[in-house]
């Protein structure tokens, strides 16, 4: 077995991150490794190899929504990626959850919130060559409630009651509830909750 290839200084006390390499064989592959130095000494070396596998780069674009009872993520896909971890975290907390270990999208539905808490949500890409850091989407808080509806219009017959009002910003559906006057009119059913409702009596 014969012994690895030595080391060629390309560059030595170099004033840049970026250096030029010439003078190499356009028919052979080579590793590059850098280390950094001051008056303290030099730091370790950290090699880069074509040969093996690299780690990928991190998640640099994302988002993240609060739906109630779940947390909806995505994230773009970078250079790399194999595969991704998913944590999550509740505002103030110190713990991460594990939501994903090894998902293969750059997405995820992460089930089980709590609707009144806000989230964090972490993701680090991987794949054979090793992990990416950690990068934290923004902190995402629960739907606020709507508002409340501004006026309600009812008109009434012997049986029934019509009742409409103006549209909720921010409102997904509407509840209505009755009751009983004190002209004794009992209003006992609720036909829809949409902006307009019919309502009977019995």
């Amino acid at each position: 077995m014969g012994s690895a290839p030595s080391w060629t200084f390309a560059a030595v006390d170099y004033g840049s991150t970026t250096v030029q390499i010439t003078g190499l064989d356009d028919a052979q592959s080579y590793a590059v490794r850098v280390r950094a130095r001051n008056d303290g000494g030099n730091s370790a070396w950290t090699t880069w190899d074509p040969a093996l596998p690299q780690a990928p780069d991190a998640v640099a674009s994302s988002n993240l929504t609060h739906n109630g009872n779940n947390l909806s993520a995505s994230w773009n896909s970078p250079n790399g990626a194999a595969t991704y971890a998913v944590e999550r975290q509740t505002e103030g907390g110190t713990e991460w959850t594990s939501a994903a270990s090894d998902h293969a999208t750059a997405s995820r539905e992460i089930a089980g919130a709590d609707h009144a808490a806000a989230y964090t949500v972490r993701v680090k890409a991987k794949d054979a060559g090793g992990e990416s850091a950690w990068t934290a989407l923004a902190l995402v808080r629960p739907p606020s409630a709507s508002d409340a509806v501004a006026h309600v219009y009812v008109i009434t017959s012997a049986t029934a009651a019509s009742c409409s009002g103006e549209r909720s910003e921010g409102a997904d559906g509407y509840d209505v509830a009755c009751r009983t006057n004190e002209h004794g009119m009992d209003i006992s059913r609720v036909e829809n909750s949409r902006a307009s409702s019919r309502v009977s009596t019995r």
